[in-house]
This record gives C-alpha cells, structure tokens and sequence, in this order.
C-alpha cells in the first residue's frame, strides 16, 4: 500500500498534473487539435499559477487543521504523546547526520515543550523513510537525535 500511495502522489501532485497538461497540449498540438492544445495549456498554466503564486496550499491545509480544535487547558497529566512524522528533512539528515526539519517543525518543537513539562511522558514517533528507495533514516532515528540534543533522554 505505501508502493501505490508514494507513486499516486507522484502523478496526483499539482506540479505532475501541470506538466501531464503541458505535454498532452503539445501532443494534441502536433496533432492538429490546436483548440484542446491550447485549453490544455491554460489548464496546465492556471494550476502552476494557483500552486505557485497563490495561498491555496496553506489555505486548504488550514481547514483541515481547524477541523481539530486546540484544547482549552492542557491536561494534567501526559503518559504519553504520538508525534506524526514528516517534520524532517530525511534525505539531508541521513546525508549530514543533524536535525534539517520542515514546514511541520511544529510537531517536534510541540512535543519538545509538553516532553519538558511531562518528563514522565512517552513519546511515540510515527512515520519513518518516505522514500520509495528506503535508504534514508527515518523519523525515529531522526528524532531520537533531535530530543537528546535538547535533553530529553531516549528511554
């Protein structure tokens, strides 16, 4: 199932889907079918402009995320937390060795904050190489690093 998800999103991101546009517009083009080429062109431009140069990314993230409201008091008590993965940046950090995180940092930097306020708190990291090769360490391997580097212990 993770082979099918990682060549889906592969064909499904909007990048892939602006250039599948682009290159059928220039086959039906060649084709003489100047009138689809020219309409598939414009489809393939208008998702570049909308996933380049707009909010649209953020803005639809954000409703995703709204969907979970923050609680209004933090607990009293933590045993433990579940971290999704995602936040770094696995093919540098396997290269480097260090902590190369991304636009989802927050999780991590999240945990850190309640891993202080709960030491007693278990912290379970899910996700791990997103690649489709495997050869990168995955998240555990990368936080693990990243909490010991701010003093929470690894057991």
């Amino acid at each position: 199932m993770f082979l099918v998800s990682q060549l889906f999103w592969i064909f499904a991101q909007p990048l892939s889907l602006a250039f599948l546009a682009i290159l059928i517009a220039l086959v039906a083009a060649a084709a003489g079918l100047r009138r689809a080429g020219l309409a598939l062109s414009a489809v393939g431009g208008a998702i570049l402009f909308v996933t380049l140069y707009t909010t649209t990314g953020s803005f639809v993230l954000q409703g995703l995320e709204a969907r979970f409201a923050k609680p209004a008091a933090e607990p009293e008590t933590v045993s433990c937390m579940i971290v999704l993965g995602g936040a770094f940046e696995t093919e540098v950090t396997t290269v480097r060795g260090g902590i190369e995180m991304n636009q989802a940092a927050d999780r991590f930097i999240e945990a850190l904050r309640l891993a202080r306020r709960f030491p007693q708190a278990a912290i379970l990291v899910s996700g791990g190489d997103g690649s489709l090769s495997g050869v990168y360490e995955g998240d555990a391997i990368a936080s693990e690093r990243f909490f010991e580097t701010f003093g929470i212990p690894a057991d």
